[in-house]
């Protein structure tokens, strides 16, 4: 996030001062003077100025910027009243002294001309030190991205190798245990490959080295026909010692991959199940993939399904609450076991494929006690005689995301899905309903949250409000100015709102010489305010107003601002033509 230290604090300051202090008696005001009400509003405001240049110039120096030229324009008004003026070199501590200095010829216009280069040269700063916080920003966001995609790479590759297991052959860890389930593989310290059993007691050799030549392997040991990211290991059904209850159909002619698959036995119901435990991760999404047909028979009643179990190999009935089971996790028709695709239906007579997502961004659910699933299906659930079905093409894949694709390579003149997810995302068109960031932020079809501001780079939004009618305020009292409000959506505490305008207005009754306020109040609250002066009655004077706010909340937020006399008996008034810019950083 860009920093946030731009907040001010204690009595604010006024970009622009008082020009035309009044001479003593009844004389004209003369700007060729300083009385001893400017020395002391002077001095206050050089004050304020030089706690500004402090915070500035440490943000310049944090984020590379020059602030060479506000420097030089705050130390033109020490130059200007101790030089051209003939001030005393600690006017600053020392004014207010009970009397009137001058006359210094066109001081005061001079002086005027000074703060207005600050308040330019201020701007500008802000402006820098602001495109310095957004690239920075930016720069973070992009690095982080690659990451990401780095660290998931690695990860992907890490997934693929064989689990090396530090222990003599004669010494593997005691089971049950929750560190190794059923089905865990591992290779030991003299070249052997072991596996738990299924019912996780015991662990079993899968390859043994015998005269330099291996024993029988079988594809239940080793995975076959995998394609490519499907977790399931023998999708196809080649290998009957891969999945549970079934019995095995081969010369197939009408799939379009492989010719086996998985079937219950001709008029007997079966739970056929993958025998291995898959592991899922509750952070990724998935999907179920596979084919069933109906091979002969009358109608009968199936059931596509996935089986969850726990840390250690436990099974976790679908309609058992937790912990025991899986609490009838969401998206599912929930049974024994989870349901989708053919739910208590009879399988057609052609290949079909039937699909499921689920996971955190999927239509349905992973139990949060899930750690491991088995993938298949209830052929035949009602023995109905002389009926068989079968699946194959059994898939489980893990939904990749959008950082480990190479920019560029992806090219479609089409794309439809209901769910996107990418670090950076370049299209020359963009219809959508909605759009998430993953910090919370929305844009509903490209429009910010706060209204009428644009959009623009690097996390930063813009917005403006003006002044609809001429507010009046006297005596000490707070009025809120008529259209100078916004309605804020802090996504967190780190967001910064940096608030520029000029106010037109004049002081219309009272004694010259009483400052007025502009306030900001958040959500009905005084947070902070901006002083501005009139150096004379019923004259329009412009006043800048430069704040800045941070720390709110997450969620939504008024700010008004309120126009606030400091003497009981003056009136001041803003005009119509006051405009506020609102600046969010985040």
């Amino acid at each position: 996030m860009p920093d946030s230290s731009w907040t001010e604090t204690g009595s604010s300051i006024s970009l622009i001062p008082t020009t035309t202090p009044i001479d003593p008696g009844s004389s004209p005001a003369n700007a060729n003077y300083l009385t001893n009400a400017y020395k002391a509003a002077l001095m206050q405001q050089y004050a304020g100025e030089l706690a500004m240049k402090t915070s500035l110039d440490s943000l310049a120096t944090t984020w590379g910027c020059s602030a060479t030229a506000y420097n030089n324009a705050v130390a033109a008004i020490n130059t200007t009243i101790t030089g051209f003026s003939g001030a005393p070199a600690n006017w600053a501590t020392i004014w207010p002294d009970g009397t009137m200095s001058g006359p210094w010829l066109g001081v005061q216009t001079l002086l005027a001309a000074n703060w207005a280069t600050i308040a330019t040269q201020r701007t500008a700063l802000q402006g820098a030190i602001s495109a310095a916080q957004a690239s920075a920003a930016q720069a973070a966001s992009v690095a982080a991205a690659a990451t990401d995609a780095t660290n998931k790479s690695n990860a992907a590759i890490l997934a693929s190798q064989p689990h090396q297991v530090a222990w003599a052959y004669a010494s593997k860890p005691t089971l049950p245990s929750g560190s190794y389930p059923a089905g865990y593989y591992a290779i030991t310290t003299d070249a052997r490959t072991v596996q738990v059993n299924t019912s996780g007691t015991a662990w079993t050799d899968v390859l043994v080295a015998t005269t330099g030549l291996f024993g029988q392997v079988v594809a239940s040991q080793i995975v076959v026909n995998n394609q490519g990211p499907n977790l399931v290991p023998d999708p196809m059904g080649s290998d009957l010692g891969s999945w549970s209850s079934a019995v095995q159909i081969t010369g197939i002619t009408d799939l379009t991959v492989g010719s086996t698959a998985v079937a219950n036995a001709t008029g007997a119901s079966a739970t056929v199940l993958t025998t291995a435990l898959i592991p899922i991760d509750q952070a990724k999404n998935y999907l179920v993939q596979m084919l069933a047909k109906k091979l002969v028979g009358s109608a009968g009643v199936n059931y596509l399904s996935v089986a969850w179990y726990g840390a250690t190999g436990n099974f976790l009935a679908s309609n058992t609450a937790q912990p025991t089971g899986a609490g009838s996790p969401a998206g599912w028709n929930n049974g024994s076991y989870s349901y989708f695709g053919l739910i208590g239906a009879d399988a057609p007579t052609t290949w079909t494929k039937y699909t499921i997502n689920f996971g955190p961004a999927g239509p349905a659910a992973i139990p949060s006690n899930a750690r491991f699933v088995k993938i298949g299906a209830i052929l035949n659930y009602s023995a109905v005689a002389s009926y068989q079905a079968a699946i194959s093409q059994v898939k489980l894949l893990e939904c990749t995301d959008g950082s480990l694709i190479v920019n560029g390579t992806v090219t479609t003149a089409n794309l439809v899905t209901g769910v996107a997810i990418a670090d950076i995302a370049r299209v020359g068109s963009l219809t959508a309903r909605y759009i998430y960031f993953t910090d919370g932020f929305c844009l509903n079809t490209l429009e910010p949250k706060e209204a009428g501001a644009n959009v623009t780079s690097a996390h930063v939004l813009t917005a403006m409000a003006n002044e609809t009618s001429t507010a009046t305020a006297t005596g000490v009292t707070n009025v809120a100015i008529p259209g100078l409000a916004f309605s804020l959506n802090a996504s967190s505490t780190s967001d910064v709102y940096n608030f520029f305008g000029s106010m037109s207005g004049a002081q219309t009754a009272g004694t010259v010489g009483f400052d007025c306020y502009i306030k900001l109040y958040v959500d009905g609250v005084f947070n902070q305010s901006a002083l501005i002066t009139y150096p004379v009655l019923n004259g329009t004077v412009a006043n800048s107003i430069v704040l800045s706010l941070t720390g709110l909340s997450a969620g939504a937020h008024t700010v008004q601002f309120y126009l606030s006399p400091a003497n009981s008996t003056s009136t001041f008034q803003s005009y119509v033509g006051t405009t506020v810019l609102c600046q969010r950083i985040f």
